[in-house]
């Protein structure tokens, strides 16, 4: 960041100090100053492509897709034969759920003589419908009584597995008020609950840690999984002290609170005997949500369970052959082919209950 502003004051005309700047004070999560050197420099250098390509990158980090769809049309309608303008706003409709109006934007970029990655296009196409299917279809079935009715407007959502997109979705939705350990690992219920059990002693023992530095990535000899801490290594800093943090932080949080934890599970496999198991060594009275994704070639409604008084489990049958995410299976988004969340159906389907519990709790 001070090269960066090194390079704004003796290269004022040069976009790269500017953006520099806003990625760096991004990452530092300065967002408010990210957005001012980002309006500094489209001041000094209006319309510039990679400046209004940034501020896009700022406000999503930010969560604010509406001030990042503005600059993907100014995009759009500064550099028309950018092909990235397109995508960006394609991509901020469908986060915020306009699907009518993703609808009209692709049948205009399918009449605009421009290099266009026309599967994608398509894509959009089916995503308006499928998502536009998906929040009728939560109308009709009345979920978000049935959401509200289970969760009781609890107000703190605990991912606990089975992998890091119970995270992901929390995150999305605008609800991790907290960082804690079992945010972004690959683990299951019966793994969390032997850890709890014994007051996370072996959690990040170092003497149980494997670390793949230099990735940054940690396997777990207790747990026998070389992905354990996928996102993460713990052995090593800032990681170390970091999860002493959450650890500390979750410990505190389930022996303050008996009565408003809401836990949260994303799985690829129908189970849900190991989550009943998990609610014995939980304060009293907490509830687990648990998402179900399953493969199955097309979507279909999903399907709700519970199998116990406290725990609510959702299945989704998804869509994994109709889009090219899916065909590829190696897009990092929030859809889903059986193994990753590509499917817009029941991505949007999952992500609006999240939705509604945050709601909630916000009222």
């Amino acid at each position: 960041l001070e090269y960066a502003k090194l390079l704004i004051t003796h290269h004022p005309e040069n976009w790269n100090g500017y953006g520099r700047a806003a990625q760096d004070l991004v990452a530092l999560k300065r967002f408010e100053e990210a957005q001012a050197r980002i309006q500094a420099g489209l001041e000094k250098i209006p319309n510039q492509v990679n400046l209004l390509t940034i501020a896009t990158d700022v406000f999503r980090a930010l969560g604010n897709r509406e001030h990042s769809l503005e600059y993907a049309k100014l995009l759009i309608t500064h550099h028309p034969e950018n092909w990235n303008g397109y995508e960006r706003a394609a991509q901020d409709l469908v986060a915020l759920k306009r699907f009518e109006e993703l609808k009209r934007f692709s049948r205009m970029v399918e009449d605009k003589p421009i290099k266009k990655d026309l599967a994608l296009v398509n894509d959009w196409h089916y995503i308006s419908k499928a998502g536009e299917e998906a929040i009728k279809d939560i109308a009709r079935d009345c979920m978000h009584d049935v959401i509200r009715e289970f969760s009781e407007s609890r107000n703190i959502l605990i991912p606990i597995g089975d992998f890091c997109f119970g995270a992901q979705f929390v995150s999305d939705s605008g609800g991790r008020q907290h960082a804690l350990p079992f945010d972004w690992l690959f683990i299951k219920p019966h793994q969390i609950q032997r850890i709890v059990e014994n007051n996370f002693e072996d959690f990040i023992d170092p003497s149980y840690l494997q670390s793949r530095y230099p990735r940054r990535q940690c396997g777990h000899s207790i747990y026998r999984n070389a992905d354990f801490f996928n996102h993460h290594d713990p052995s090593r800093e800032p990681d170390k002290s970091a999860f002493a943090r959450r650890v500390e932080r979750f410990t505190k949080l389930l022996s303050e609170n008996h009565s408003d934890l809401l836990f949260f599970n994303v799985r690829l496999g129908e189970k849900s005997d190991d989550l009943i198991d998990l609610l014995s060594v939980l304060p009293e009275n907490s509830k687990i949500l648990s998402f179900v994704f399953l493969g199955h070639g097309t979507y279909e409604k999903p399907v709700v369970k519970h199998p116990r008084r406290n725990v609510l489990q959702i299945v989704f049958r998804c869509d994994n052959q109709n889009t090219y995410f899916a065909k590829n299976t190696s897009y990092p988004s929030r859809y889903t082919d059986g193994r990753y969340i590509y499917c817009p159906y029941s991505s949007n389907y999952a992500g609006s209950l999240l939705g509604h519990i945050l709601s909630l709790s916000h009222s």
